[in-house]
């Protein structure tokens, strides 16, 4: 336990030094007056909007101009992102569940805020705008003022939920003026308030088959193999208590990591697939005339989830560290065998123990990234129960150094 509250203590400092690092991109600004100018704006993995912008002439300068969205027309980080400034009403009322309104609220307020650019097309585009109440959508026709696509989620009196999807009936009039394709109204009629969707069916007003998505979401797969050791120990009263057995057999490994920000990639969610064996190998003699030999084959299919976090996130270098749980499948081999001897006699017994087929472990690592190929990486999980007898256990836990390949940018 005190190795698993100190990683956890890990993770929440490197997080909170992780905010303070600069990461100056390439960049252009639109003044106000309508002027470009290039320079580097540092550019962070936001969890809402930014309210304004840290803005470099050279990467060099000492301090940087700061830049709020009544300052500029917009900003543009070069082959990342691009965010346009907006004044106008938003709307104010609560729709992320299960925080709601108590009944139908159109509130709006006047704000400046920036607005991210999702997709650019023509005659339309998508623009989102996040802060601390909701996610708000707009669509921008041609040159004109972006409009805020509606939608309003509450609690009825019976405390029922109740959508209100007003941005259906805005989206079938851009299909009735620019595309009219059979279909097109059944999808509309379908479409949920997400990114996804809105992305899609603006895409089909365009009627724009090739054109990506400008959005920051992203993923990459990879594959590996982790060379690690096994520890194998019996617990509670078992003539086996306290004993240790080692396996070193190497473990494969491949998965796919979906970023939230695919430029910055600081924060992840990573879903690892491996393939492990275990042969520990009990011997143990008492100090009376007792010897006993404990063997087993295990053979593990794992489904890993994690969260990794770049505390050091540079172009070419990235520092991690993470953590997760392990949801495992095992199988186990028929020829499992348990002797115990004296100086005269020695008796063999087959399967003498039942283990678990699915069983649940959590695990810790830590890792470099070097030029957005090659990961490696340290991972520890700490012992879990594969098999619960009334007064002792079974348990794995493991030490390993691993290397992954890394498709994609």
């Amino acid at each position: 336990m005190k190795r698993i509250s100190l990683a956890i203590l890990l993770l929440i400092a490197c997080s909170y030094t992780a905010k303070s690092q600069k990461n100056y991109k390439r960049a252009l600004i639109i003044k106000a007056a309508g002027d470009t100018v290039k320079g580097y704006v540092n550019y962070k993995e936001w969890d809402e909007n930014p309210e304004f912008i840290d803005f470099k002439y050279s990467v060099t300068d000492a301090k940087p101009n700061r830049y709020t969205p009544d300052m500029l027309r917009g900003f543009e980080v070069l082959g990342m992102d691009k965010y346009l400034s907006y004044i106008g009403n938003i709307s104010a009322d609560k729709s992320k569940f299960p925080d709601l309104a108590s009944n139908l609220d159109t509130t709006t307020v006047h704000d400046t805020v920036f607005l991210q650019q999702v997709y650019k097309g023509q005659p339309l585009s998508l623009l989102k705008h996040t802060d601390n109440i909701k996610t708000r959508f707009f669509i921008t026709e041609k040159n004109e003022a972006p409009v805020e696509l509606m939608y309003h989620q509450f609690y009825t009196n019976s405390l029922s939920i109740q959508q209100l999807k007003l941005f259906h009936d805005y989206l079938l009039q851009l299909a009735q003026k620019y595309n009219t394709s059979k279909g097109i109204e059944a999808r509309i009629h379908k479409a949920d308030f997400t990114e996804a969707d809105l992305y899609d069916i603006v895409k089909l007003i365009n009627n724009d088959h090739v054109t990506k998505t400008s959005g920051t979401g992203g993923s990459r797969f990879y594959v590996g193999i982790l060379f690690n050791r096994t520890t194998t120990d019996f617990v509670g009263q078992n003539p086996l208590d306290g004993q240790k057995a080692y396996s070193y057999i190497p473990t494969l490994n491949a998965g796919i990591d979906i970023f939230r920000n695919k430029y910055t990639q600081r924060f992840f969610l990573r879903a690892d697939v491996s393939l492990s064996a275990n042969m520990p190998h009990f011997k143990y003699q008492t100090q009376g005339i007792y010897s006993y030999e404990y063997k087993f084959k295990q053979y593990t299919a794992s489904l890993l989830p994690q969260l990794i976090y770049n505390f050091y996130n540079k172009d070419n270098v990235k520092i991690y560290l993470g953590a997760g749980g392990g949801i495992n499948y095992s199988v186990y081999g028929k020829d499992s065998e348990y002797i115990i001897s004296t100086n005269y006699t020695s008796n063999a017994y087959k399967n003498q123990y039942e283990f678990d087929a699915m069983w649940f472990s959590i695990v810790f690592k830590a890792g470099a990234i070097v030029n957005k190929k090659i990961e490696i990486y340290a991972q520890y999980t700490p012992p879990a129960n594969n098999s619960n007898y009334v007064y002792f256990s079974i348990r794995n836990s493991n030490y390993g150094l691993g290397v992954h390949y890394l498709f994609g940018k």
